[in-house]
């Protein structure tokens, strides 16, 4: 089908690799930031030594903590719009967009403690940018990093992604094409195994310079150090990509409303100011909403998008939200908001679930508590029972045994579990919300199980 004329984006990837500079150049080449503001960023970054590439990634890096150490620490929202002009610089075919295209971007770090922060990027959004160093050492060294990425990306139900292999202008790369086949190869087999790919589509991979905009933005010519390539440029592949008909088709629309908060904050102006996602369901502005966990309820005094005052918000799209009668205390991220009737959210006691256990040494034992990544909630789960295991042959996707009542789950093997949260939270039926019930547990930072809720039970009031 045809891409929707708004669509978000998660920039993801390991850490070093580019990401809030790519970022940055996007913004700067389709006139995002004011001149003002831009010629600000370069002043303050020559102070701190920066080059005049390097402030790029002050755009999204608004933190002080995050100039001077010249790592990203928290997911950063921007909007941005890809108009007739744009695509013509871009040589975007008329096959890829036909109608003007919105952006939303969320750009998130990629240290060692960021799996947080990618897996609530990841279920706020529709695509993914998977951003990685060309650079040797920088990419060997990250390929764990990439991989729990990766997956975490796809656990929150993305299936469209594009790979830019970054720092293709370093000394040590030069733009090798050796270099980026190695790359691409890898690339593409780790995806295609992972994602049931529809009428032959494929992941796009392309080989950029996010300091230099080589094949970011514009096309390349025969001057350019990667005239051997021939494929399209960054912002044509992300232009052509698609989230799930099932999250953005016309059935979400009829769906009880689900807001997703992201962050909010205090404004002098709107008073208490919600960010997030609308994951179903159409809001409006004098809507009477309420918050679950906890039961606030408000009503929607504004809405805006872009910067700019809308009426109504559907599905998919990333606003703020004006409340009034909800405190900024009463918000966290995770918390979902809805109609104030009989369909409105309410707080998970427990939830049945059925898990799969990644390919990794541990087993998961019946009792255990774990840390529990489920849409945008981050929250601690005890497992406390184990109702049936399945055993998967070799090769073949036919249950071999079931067995009733087991005690643990090894790896690679599938079971019917109950998980009772230990933090007020929210969740859905993944049948109903696909991406309010879906979820990944980690232990160590690694995903030791991802799974999707069958039932829920919820607090009586």
């Amino acid at each position: 089908g045809e891409p929707p004329s708004h669509l978000s984006i998660g920039v993801i990837g390991p850490v070093s690799s580019g990401k809030s500079t790519l970022c940055g150049r996007f913004i700067l080449t389709y006139k995002g930031i004011d001149k003002k503001i831009e010629k600000q960023y370069r002043t303050q970054a020559s102070h701190y030594g920066k080059s005049q590439e390097e402030w790029m990634s002050w755009i999204l890096d608004q933190q002080r903590i995050e100039r001077e150490r010249g790592h990203s620490m928290e997911n950063s929202i921007w909007g941005l719009n890809l108009d007739e002009e744009s695509q013509m610089q871009a040589h975007l075919k008329s096959k890829d967009v036909k109608e003007l295209r919105r952006f939303t971007i969320i750009d998130s770090p990629g240290g060692s403690h960021s799996e947080k922060r990618v897996h609530q990027a990841c279920a706020f959004t529709d695509s993914a940018v998977v951003v990685l160093s060309a650079v040797p050492g920088e990419y060997e060294g990250c390929l764990d990093q990439f991989r729990q990425y990766a997956m975490a990306a796809m656990t929150a139900g993305i299936k469209s992604f594009v790979v830019a292999v970054n720092k293709m202008d370093h000394q040590r790369v030069l733009y090798s094409k050796e270099r980026f086949d190695q790359i691409e190869k890898f690339v593409r087999n780790f995806f295609e195994s992972r994602i049931r790919r529809r009428s032959g589509r494929s992941i796009a991979v392309v080989p950029v310079s996010a300091k230099t905009g080589c094949n970011v933005c514009s096309f390349k010519n025969h001057n350019s150090p990667m005239s051997w390539w021939n494929g399209d440029t960054l912002v044509a592949a992300v232009a052509a990509l698609r989230g799930s008909p099932k999250r953005l088709g016309p059935e979400s629309i009829k769906k009880p409303l689900r807001f997703i908060v992201l962050k909010s904050f205090r404004s002098y102006q709107s008073g208490t100011i919600a960010i997030g996602r609308v994951e179903a369901g159409q809001l409006r502005v004098g809507q009477n909403v309420v918050v679950s966990p906890g039961g606030m309820r408000g009503i929607v005094n504004s809405i805006q998008q872009h910067y700019k005052d809308e009426k109504t918000a559907n599905p998919g799209d990333l606003v703020g939200v004006g409340l009034k009668g909800i405190a900024v205390r009463d918000l966290k991220c995770g918390f979902i908001m809805g109609l104030e009737e009989k369909n409105s959210p309410k707080t998970t006691v427990s939830f049945e679930a059925q898990i799969l256990v990644t390919n990794q040494p541990y087993d998961i034992r019946e009792g255990a508590s774990h840390v529990m990544d489920i849409h945008g909630a981050h929250i601690p789960v005890r497992l406390q029972s184990i109702r049936a295991r399945h055993k998967q042959k070799k090769g073949t996707k036919e249950i071999e045994d079931s067995y009733s009542n087991p005690k643990s789950l090894k790896p690679s093997e599938r079971g019917e579990v109950t998980f009772k949260p230990l933090k007020p939270v929210c969740v859905e039926t993944s049948d109903v919300y696909n991406h309010l019930g879906r979820f990944a547990i980690r232990s160590n930072g690694a995903i030791v199980s991802v799974g999707a809720v069958t039932s829920v039970k919820y607090e009586s009031k």
